[in-house]
């Protein structure tokens, strides 16, 4: 180990804790260290940016209905530990206690009713300020960190500081404009620690013959592997979107098939019973929008004509539509994904604290952890959650 000594003049940049990351599990995690000398680093000028627009400006902050089966991780056990330890309805009650209006969209997805500064003021409060320093515009490289004997040193043109306890809250690369990076894999990489590659997740996907259906909604059935997805789908100029497409980005790997059923509610078989002897179009859009249906047909080469239609063709068209063939090729990327998969690989950390087996003091927490929640708050479940399990170790070592 290399030998280290701290001057009079840096003794003052030593902190009991250094965060490197300002959002929303670095900020929850420095509320709840109010009786520890912490200093948080943040690249960008403002803290908690990717808080502000998500939601669409009112932040999903958590969802009512977190299960264990809303995670994906190459560990299917190592975020029970803190989804049990810091539940959504502990979240649900700090909101409360701090007259936060929220209301439930769908599926148990909770959103602020005013905007989502709301959530992020929130977080600042709880901020013990006489001992917590959040400094900005500090964009932190890997290649300043050195682990010592028994503490950490952060040490740049203009800065030197040391501290006991490292937790890196860096998030992942999603949304670049704001900051997103891939810093804690490249820490992760320069002290020799496993780690999975991070990749797009709840993101658009590229898929050819959609252009000229843009806009249309409809809700669907998607079965990737062992999943099944029920929500809407969005047809874009590029491809496909909406709540569906992004949560099947969680489970699916580049060159999965995935296969849609745009007929969730099981009513083409009988439409086309009931009316044997019209087109195609007039039996799928007494039931689908008529934008789809033209969609439908152009994809699987089906000329449009009165029935009565062979029953092969009406096998072939209803199977189609319960089981509509997809290769996931390629996604819009990190510009414009939510989250990524990927970070610190699960057997580096103990599930009981967050902190890394083999550094003591090292911790990671949030997306910079390969655990990634569904769409509908369960990313922002993970933060708080995954932040307090690290705070309570930290604390206990005061």
């Amino acid at each position: 180990m290399t030998k280290f000594r701290v001057s009079m003049n840096e003794k003052k940049n030593h902190y009991d804790n250094i965060i490197i990351g300002a959002g929303a599990a670095g900020l929850f995690l420095a509320g709840e260290l109010k009786n520890q000398k912490n200093l948080v680093l943040e690249k960008n000028a403002k803290p908690g940016k990717k808080i502000i627009v998500s939601g669409g400006g009112r932040c999903n902050f958590t969802n009512k209905n977190v299960t264990f089966n809303d995670f994906q991780s190459q560990s299917k056990s190592f975020y029970k530990s803190a989804l049990k330890a810091y539940t959504q309805n502990d979240f649900i009650k700090l909101i409360e206690k701090n007259n936060v209006e929220y209301y439930e969209k769908k599926l148990g997805q909770l959103f602020c009713k005013g905007r989502s500064s709301e959530v992020l003021n929130l977080l600042l409060r709880r901020i013990n300020l006489q001992n917590t320093s959040i400094r900005y515009n500090s964009d932190i490289s890997e290649n300043y960190l050195k682990v010592e004997r028994n503490h950490f040193t952060l040490k740049g043109k203009d800065f030197f500081y040391t501290c006991k306890n490292l937790i890196i809250a860096s998030g992942g690369p999603p949304m670049p404009k704001i900051g997103g990076s891939n810093l804690a894999l490249r820490i992760a990489k320069k002290l020799k620690l496993n780690t999975e590659n991070f990749e797009p997740a709840l993101v658009p996907l590229f898929e050819k013959g959609t252009s000229d259906y843009s806009g249309i909604s409809m809700p669907v059935e998607i079965k990737i592997k062992n999943k099944t997805i029920s929500d809407d789908i969005l047809f874009t100029h590029r491809g496909f979107s909406g709540p569906s497409i992004l949560k099947l980005t969680l489970w699916a790997d580049i060159g999965d098939k995935y296969f849609i059923n745009w007929d969730p509610n099981s009513v083409i078989s009988q439409q086309y019973l009931k009316t044997p002897n019209i087109s195609h179009t007039e039996v799928l859009s007494k039931t689908l929008p008529k934008r789809f249906t033209e969609y439908f047909l152009n994809k699987h080469h089906i000329v449009d004509k009165k029935g009565p239609h062979k029953k092969a063709l009406i096998n072939k068209i209803i199977h189609n539509i319960k089981n509509d063939e997809f290769i996931y090729k390629n996604n819009e990327g990190f510009n414009k994904a939510e989250v990524a998969k990927g970070g610190l690989s699960t057997i580096e950390l103990n599930h009981k604290t967050m902190e890394t087996k083999s550094i003591p003091g090292l911790y990671f927490i949030g997306e910079a952890v390969d655990v990634t929640g569904l769409l509908g708050g369960f990313n922002f479940q993970w933060a708080w959650s995954s932040a307090y399990l690290a705070s309570i170790k930290i604390k206990a070592l005061d």
